[in-house]
């Protein structure tokens, strides 16, 4: 599951400007005991916190299981 951010992850600022998209990607850190397991995937999109009073924080738009991407 993947929830897509509205808000900068340091300062709330709501300009957020994208910077670079990846496309559809997997994600990276799971070794499933299966090959034949699917693995899961999501966007890839880099957004930069812009405007006045902004930190100028680069993040993902969205954010993953943390579970998920960081299990065993």
């Amino acid at each position: 599951m993947n929830q897509v951010i509205k808000a900068c992850r340091i300062c709330g600022n709501s300009q957020l400007v994208p910077v670079l998209d990846l496309g559809v990607q997997k994600l990276t850190g799971v070794f499933p005991p299966d090959p034949a397991t699917p693995l899961t995937e999501g966007p890839l999109v880099l957004l930069k916190c812009h405007g006045g009073e902004s930190c100028g924080l680069v993040q993902l738009d969205r954010s993953y299981d943390l579970a998920e991407m960081y299990g065993e």
